[in-house]
């Protein structure tokens, strides 16, 4: 299993400094942080696409299935790799089953249980998102909605993939991943959080201070 970080965000700046690190294998984003930009969907996604040539996951907003695939549709025209988020519910479901005849890429999200899980991966989601941060605060128990999900697909061979999402810590990516998530969704800060520990950064002084007092004799 191959698996990715999502950086989950619509801000280029942030987007071209974390794609640097050559470890980002998505761009995740949604209505309200392509609002924060001030910038069209349109506009946004040319931008994202200009500088990265992996999946941008788009969300449709619309709750009536037919209204979902004729956003959907609209949506998957800004690029090939362009895959829609749809909130799974019974319209959700109905719209991403049309849409992946269609060969349309989509994201089944707001997943909170393995029943919604399955009921995607039947519908041929190309994704699903289980929300890990928002099931914490209500008390659930997302790695186990995770892993059950993981153990669906492999043993009934659905090809959907696993997008950890609504992240709020470091431990939660980490957990994730070994709850048998293909991928996590981390905003911008979590990203950067990764890479922190004071251990390092002391020791990173030292080889520095080390190296410039032996370059000196």
């Amino acid at each position: 299993m191959q698996v990715r970080l999502i950086l989950d965000t619509a801000h280029i700046d942030q987007i071209e400094r974390a794609i640097q690190s050559g470890v980002i294998g998505g761009i995740a984003t949604n209505p309200s942080k392509i609002a924060e930009t001030g910038k069209s969907v349109e506009t946004v996604v040319r931008e994202i696409a200009s500088i990265f040539d992996g999946p941008i996951a788009l969300e449709a907003p619309s709750t009536r299935a037919e209204d979902i695939v004729r956003e959907a549709r609209e949506l998957s025209r800004l690029g090939p790799n362009v895959a829609i988020k749809i909130a799974t519910t019974f319209e959700g479901i109905k719209a991403i089953s049309q849409l992946s005849k269609e060969g349309i890429k989509t994201n089944s999200t707001l997943v909170f249980t393995p029943a919604q899980a399955l009921l995607a991966g039947l519908a041929g989601a190309s994704f699903i998102s289980p929300f890990v941060g928002r099931a914490s605060k209500m008390g659930l128990d997302p790695m186990a909605t995770l892993a059950k999900a993981r153990k669906m697909y492999d043993a009934f061979g659905l090809n959907t993939k696993i997008i950890a999402a609504s992240i709020r810590s470091v431990d939660q990516v980490i957990d994730s991943f070994i709850a048998g998530a293909d991928m996590v969704a981390v905003r911008y800060e979590i990203f950067e959080q990764m890479f922190e520990h004071p251990l390092t950064d002391e020791g990173a002084r030292r080889f520095l201070e080390d190296s410039q007092s032996a370059y000196r004799r």
